[in-house]
């Protein structure tokens, strides 16, 4: 996969915020599923430190399984909202390494991973958008400071800071547009190198290609039984007229086919031994070679 430097550095900026986004809030999602699970109560806030008071109402207003009338979002609703985020972040940071992976080592499927890290990461976006606009309801209807502080800790924490949030934003919109030029330009150049390639010449009729008509023939059964029975009944009719099978071939019990044959025969013969063996027998005939 050819990618320019620009379109790397973003990818691989894109898969260490995808995994470092999602390994930190797959945790705090789970941490909120795992005290929501608890059968504690109350959380004592009697200490002076701040942190055990900022536990205390967060637990009293986002995880102790309890009603609070002014709420749009209730302990309850937020304990589904955070077994949502905790898949999906899970499955964006799994997805983030591995486009970091099939980037850094050029593998031909890298485009699919880009296309699919932007599709995960526009899911997280919206379930983080659709939490935030709920929570921001329960900060409106807030009265006291208390319940100020817990809303918007939970707020800014559902928004990734505000800053994450609009970043995974135009990071989405880079990585789709990445994926999508990449692959609109991959397929046509499968496109220009199909049309490149001469078709297999096939033998057509000419009839079919002017009129449509492709005339076709019709035959009908061979009767090869028959046939074999007629022609051995020839052959028996033509063997019964004629005695000799080969009517050309001289018979062997004939010694001459014409009266005066025997005699030019040997007349033939001794022409022939006469004329072979002329320059050794005296008076012999002499045998003048032809021109």
């Amino acid at each position: 996969m050819f990618l320019t430097q620009t379109q790397r550095f973003f990818v691989f900026l894109s898969s260490g915020l995808g995994t470092l986004q999602g390994v930190t809030w797959a945790g705090l999602s789970l941490t909120s599923i795992i005290l929501h699970s608890t059968y504690k109560t109350e959380v004592e806030s009697s200490h002076p430190k701040f942190i055990n008071f900022l536990n205390s109402i967060l637990y009293k207003y986002y995880i102790r399984d309890s009603e609070i009338p002014q709420f749009t979002i209730q302990p309850h609703d937020f304990f589904i909202l955070m077994c949502f985020h905790f898949i999906f972040n899970t499955v964006w940071c799994g997805v983030s390494s591995l486009q970091f992976f099939v980037v850094y080592r050029n593998k031909p499927y890298a485009v699919k991973v880009i296309i699919a890290w932007g599709i995960i990461t526009s899911i997280v976006c919206l379930l983080d958008l659709v939490t935030c606009c709920l929570l921001f309801k329960n900060y409106m209807k807030c009265t006291d400071l208390e319940c100020r502080t817990a809303a918007g800790i939970v707020l800014t924490l559902a928004a990734r800071g505000y800053t994450l949030l609009i970043l995974n934003w135009c990071l989405v919109y880079c990585q789709l547009k990445t994926g999508i030029q990449y692959a609109v330009r991959k397929k046509a150049k499968n496109a220009v190198l199909d049309a490149s390639i001469i078709p297999k010449a096939t033998l057509q009729h000419s009839a079919v290609q002017r009129t449509g008509y492709s005339p076709s023939i019709q035959s009908e059964p061979i009767d090869l039984p028959g046939i074999i029975r007629a022609a051995s009944r020839n052959f028996g009719q033509k063997s019964a007229n004629n005695v000799n099978p080969y009517p050309r071939s001289v018979p062997a019990t004939s010694t001459s086919i014409h009266p005066y044959s025997s005699s030019i025969a040997s007349e033939i013969d001794r022409n022939t031994i006469a004329s072979d063996f002329s320059p050794f027998v005296p008076g012999a005939p002499t045998r003048v070679p032809k021109v």
